[in-house]
């Protein structure tokens, strides 16, 4: 991709166009064009916005001068894409090392959304929020096809940190981007569409992607689709099949070799041992997850099951512990206040009127900023529960209201604040 400004001064030549002419039609002085063709300011959105909508520009698309680069950015995006570990790691190293500070910009930015888009299929949580700062301030001078590669990421990065409205917002972005078919377009439409528990609307995604598979396998992509059916299953509280599923992907000899994160289906069977009471087996999965994990976000959600299995083996103190080390982390505010209103139920204060304030002035509007349906049901259910114990009849028969609204929309597949 040649950079932007230069493509800039060569739309304006192939038009016979002049810097004054360009200027008058955009609103701006000549002196600022003269200047943005020459490098002597940087471009911002705000122009480029204008830009496209004044001349009907889709997108600012021409050929790239570095051979080199170009070439490894398209095998790094076909590695990534089969989610290579070991060849993609190579390329971008190797990017990295081709790319001096005197580079292009343009270049340089495109080496930063692939290393996004890497951290996010690696579910490496803290790069991914150190690189979309910068990422989100130049989008604008992607192609299509990088916007389109920019967004579905966003998505992916979203719906792992369980900012679900944000996720569902960038999946729709990708849509005006997508070209043709993308096995991995219906894949984070699953994962978003299986988060919001909208199981079945998951599974027409996986069903689509499982009909893709069939004109491109890719053993990477054939995992992942096992393991949104195996959470899918979990949630429809098919506990043997899923855990059939999730434990055959622990057998596969390739998982550790496409970016498959092990450390989460262990998580995923704990949830199920949990859920069938086998609460010795679910601490020994936990253990397994938690010893190899790096992201904070993720051990908090580990640690936070097993302060509720310690809860239910009446062991208070070691849940306590656990529950200490989460505020610590300071991570993962969803399960922060999940944690909290675990606390405040160890400590026999969960049904008070303090409870309903910080349920309503706190927890429920997170939950709904995030258009997280499941978990404000499980709030409105709560509050309910302890309006009624409070003999606030009236008060608890509305937010039995809000629960029933709340399945209205969830059986409808309705994605609001």
């Amino acid at each position: 991709m040649l950079e932007t400004r230069l493509w800039i001064k060569q739309f304006r030549v192939d038009r016979q166009l002049t810097q004054q002419e360009i200027a008058e039609r955009l609103g701006y002085s000549h002196s600022y064009i003269s200047k943005l063709e020459s490098g002597s300011i940087p471009l911002n959105n705000k122009f480029l916005a204008k830009f496209r909508y004044v001349f009907d520009v889709k997108e600012f698309n021409a050929p790239h001068h570095n051979k080199v680069p170009e070439q490894l950015f398209q095998n790094l995006y076909l590695s990534l894409s089969q989610r290579n570990k070991q060849k993609s790691e190579y390329l971008l190293s190797e990017l990295q090392r081709l790319l001096p500070i005197s580079q292009a910009a343009q270049v340089s930015f495109l080496f930063r959304l692939y290393r996004f888009y890497h951290a996010t299929l690696e579910l490496n949580i803290t790069e991914a929020k150190k690189l979309l700062p910068q990422i989100s301030k130049n989008a604008l001078q992607l192609t299509s096809t990088g916007l389109f590669l920019f967004y579905k990421s966003l998505a992916h990065h979203y719906i792992q940190t369980d900012q679900l409205l944000s996720a569902h917002k960038a999946m729709e972005q990708a849509t005006k981007h997508k070209q043709g078919e993308d096995m991995e377009y219906h894949l984070f439409f699953a994962m978003l569409y299986s988060k919001l528990n909208f199981v079945s609307e998951s599974n027409k995604h996986i069903e689509k992607a499982n009909q893709l598979l069939q004109s491109d396998f890719q053993i990477a992509k054939m995992l992942q689709i096992r393991i949104i059916t195996a959470i899918n299953l979990l949630k429809t509280h098919e506990y043997e099949q899923a855990k059939e599923e999730f434990n055959q992907i622990l057998d596969s000899p390739y998982h550790k070799d496409y970016m498959i994160k092990t450390e989460l289906i262990y998580y995923y069977l704990a949830q199920i041992h949990y859920a069938q009471n086998d609460y010795e087996e679910a601490i020994r999965l936990l253990r397994s997850a938690k010893v190899s994990e790096k992201e904070t976000h993720f051990t908090v959600k580990y640690l936070y099951l097993t302060a509720k299995i310690f809860w239910k083996l009446n062991r208070e103190q070691n849940a306590l512990d656990y529950i200490r080390t989460i505020k610590k982390l300071a991570s993962n505010q969803k399960y922060q206040y999940k944690t909290l209103l675990l606390e405040l139920e160890i400590h026999n204060q969960l049904y008070t009127s303090n409870t309903i304030q910080l349920l309503l002035n706190k927890i429920i509007p997170y939950f709904k900023d995030n258009a997280d349906l499941h978990e404000k049901y499980k709030c409105y259910g709560l509050l309910q529960d302890i309006c009624y114990r409070m003999r606030m009849y009236k008060q608890s028969a509305d937010y039995l209201k809000q629960m029933v609204l709340i399945k209205e929309k969830t059986s409808n597949y309705i994605l609001k604040k």
